[in-house]
């Protein structure tokens, strides 16, 4: 009976992350980081060519399940890197202050092995928050588009 359990509960429940800088490689999981310090930057860096082994995984979304920082100071940025096109980096998304953020869905557009997408925070030298916790899941996207020439 107590294997069957501990069974479920691997299977059932996703990769949570409580360290910073880290390669995330699951295609859904948790991302925490809760009484944080100053002067810190934490980089979570989605490894797609990991991830995309099924091509379907075409959109991110993120859930926000608790947000408190530094308004205006202690800041997180969403973004993607491009390599083909000289390391182009581009913030989608910037949140800072205490409000819960609605969720996010992020399209994965193009060579998906040539992306890189990315969840950066930063923190200054005074006053922090109590951190944030943010589920991600890539979804197999099931509209199928035809294009006409």
């Amino acid at each position: 009976m107590y294997i069957n359990t501990l069974f479920y509960i691997i299977i059932f429940f996703p990769c949570v992350v409580y360290l910073c800088n880290y390669e995330l490689n699951q295609t859904s999981g948790t991302i925490v980081l809760l009484s944080y310090e100053n002067n810190i930057e934490c980089t979570w860096t989605f490894n797609l060519s990991s991830i995309s082994h099924n091509i379907h995984y075409r959109n991110l979304l993120l859930t926000f399940r608790h947000f408190d920082t530094e308004f205006g100071h202690d800041e997180l940025f969403i973004g993607e890197t491009i390599t083909d096109v000289s390391k182009y980096n581009s913030k989608l998304f910037r949140f800072s202050g205490s409000k819960l953020p609605d969720p996010c869905l992020i399209a994965l557009r193009g060579d998906i092995l040539t992306r890189s997408l990315w969840i950066q925070f930063a923190s200054d030298q005074t006053n922090t928050g109590s951190g944030f916790t943010i589920d991600y899941e890539f979804l197999v996207n099931k509209c199928k588009i035809f294009y006409k020439y």
